[in-house]
């Protein structure tokens, strides 16, 4: 008799981890599908009771699963920053890539202030020879060794 490959595995949701053990887990989990606008770790922690360590576990756990997502940040008290956390997938994260914001436009004004920061690094960094290179980084050796170099 054949037995059939049952796939049983089910992804977890939030409904589902906020009953499954460890029990810091659920109950961070209770606290984020509550909160309506995100939740910070100070939140979390005097809601559950738990300490920080339980907490970030379960924010780490949550998140590696796709379950949450950092949805923003909020000024402290003592004037820091704290990550407000929120249910769901964030839909602007893609793996492997960070976001980069674009510095310069190209502007005839930024095209300007680049010609010019080109001129001037041609003005101030003389052009060397090997051999004036190797003199100039024997200089720079023995300068940073206090005098090992010679």
């Amino acid at each position: 008799m054949k037995k059939e490959f049952i796939d049983s595995y089910t992804a977890p949701t939030l409904q589902s981890i906020s009953t499954e053990k460890p029990k810091s887990r659920g109950d961070v989990a209770k606290v984020i599908m509550e909160a309506t606008d995100g939740v910070t770790i100070a939140t979390i922690i005097e809601t559950t009771k738990l300490t920080v360590n339980p907490v970030r576990r379960a924010l780490f756990y949550l998140r590696t699963r796709n379950l949450i997502h950092a949805s923003g940040r909020v000024a402290t008290k003592d004037g820091g920053l704290a990550t407000v956390y929120a249910e769901g997938p964030d839909v602007n994260d893609k793996p492997g890539k960070k976001a980069r914001p674009k510095i310069l436009e190209d502007s005839e004004e930024t095209k300007k202030l680049i010609a010019h920061t080109k001129e001037l690094a041609k003005a101030l960094v003389p052009k060397r020879s090997f051999k004036e290179q190797c003199a100039v980084n024997r200089q720079y050796w023995n300068w940073i060794s206090n005098g090992v170099y010679g």
